[in-house]
């Protein structure tokens, strides 16, 4: 059984609670259909990244970024994947935006197992940095969890993970 799948794109504001499908052909060039994808709004940018998930149909995993602007109400690719610094292709994974206009993406399911890894994209670079730190529980391989920044060094999840450094 093969399902179909297709991109969707709808807008709830608050100030009245309407609720409205988007016509995407209005977007432009936009990230194929995809499932197990993180999404992050980052505040103060107007813009939200999404990173990864798997392809509808293949369920080939992804691993590249694309930045949603909604002041001008289009789709930019940041990162097709490549390169030597990226995260493996996942689905599963959390993540959040965190102060800067950056994304912290951690775990998932790669194509050789669970992932226990931790990214950040810097936007403005458009660079991905791998995060380490000297913690021994950090961090643990994971998918299917949920993340949450909760200042500029702790990050809520599956455990609490606090003073990572991206040298």
């Amino acid at each position: 059984m093969r399902l179909a799948c297709a991109l969707q794109y709808h807008r709830l504001t608050n100030s009245n609670s309407a609720h409205a499908g988007l016509n995407s052909t209005a977007f432009g060039v936009q990230p194929s259909a995809r499932a197990g994808a993180l999404a992050a709004y980052l505040p103060g940018f107007g813009t939200t990244l999404l990173f990864g998930g798997s392809a509808a149909g293949s369920g080939q995993l992804l691993n590249d970024v694309w930045e949603y602007n909604s002041g001008l109400n289009r789709w930019a690719r940041l990162s097709d994947g490549s390169g030597d610094a990226v995260p493996a292709a996942r689905v599963g994974h959390a993540g959040a935006a965190v102060l800067g206009g950056s994304m912290l993406v951690l775990g998932g399911q790669g194509s050789n197992g669970v992932l226990g890894d931790a990214w950040l994209f810097q936007t403005a670079m458009q660079k991905w940095v791998q995060l380490t730190t000297s913690s021994p529980v950090f961090p643990v391989a994971r998918t299917g969890h949920s993340a949450v920044v909760v200042n500029a060094s702790t990050v809520l999840g599956a455990h609490i993970l606090s003073c990572f450094n991206s040298a």
